[in-house]
């Protein structure tokens, strides 16, 4: 999902590691955590632009939703088509 994501486009544009980060942990648990992490202050850290601010913002409830979506998929039965004849 994130490869055709806008809000993960303005973050990996502007900041190609954190992109990368974020790559890293998509369908983890541990998501929250990092962005969380990336959105507080840190003295050593300059900080993000706001537009980059809002598209990390944007990206914690997009990730809640397709994990429970895909968790939601997880339980249904697979349906299969027999083409044979």
């Amino acid at each position: 999902m994130l490869d055709n994501n806008f809000a993960f486009a303005v973050v990996h544009s502007q900041f190609p590691h954190v992109g990368h980060r974020l790559k890293d942990h998509w369908n983890e648990p541990d998501f929250p955590e990092v962005i969380e992490e990336l959105l507080n202050p840190n003295p050593k850290r300059q900080g993000f632009p706001r537009g980059v601010l809002n598209a990390l913002r944007s990206l914690a409830p997009m990730h809640e939703m397709e994990v429970n979506y895909s968790e939601r998929l997880g339980d249904q039965p697979q349906l299969t088509l027999n083409l044979e004849h």
